[in-house]
């Protein structure tokens, strides 16, 4: 009887162990493809020597990063000297210079 409970003990445990592999799994997909975004991203930075807002929003907003992953990544491109240029701060500037 015992080899028995302990047999069902191990399948229960072995289930327990595979049901959190599965629910785990979805979340590590996600941030590995977060990741391959950021990574394509900092590259075509490092390319183009800046980022737009909107090339940085595009990948960004449908990404669900914490304020602290956030500003990591900031510090990346900061690092790596890559500038992060806005589109609309630039038209701004130039109407100002016509007046």
């Amino acid at each position: 009887m015992d080899k028995k409970k302990k047999t069902t003990k191990k399948a229960a445990k072995d289930e327990v162990l595979q049901e959190d592999t599965v629910t785990q799994e979805p979340e590590v997909n996600e941030q590995a493809a977060n990741e391959e975004k950021l990574k394509e991203l900092i590259e075509r930075g490092k390319q183009a020597g800046k980022l737009s807002s909107k090339e940085l929003l595009d990948v960004l907003e449908e990404m669900s990063l914490e304020p602290e992953q956030l500003d990591k990544f900031y510090d990346t491109l900061e690092n790596l000297g890559i500038e992060t240029t806005g589109e609309d701060y630039l038209v701004t500037l130039e109407e100002e210079e016509e007046n």
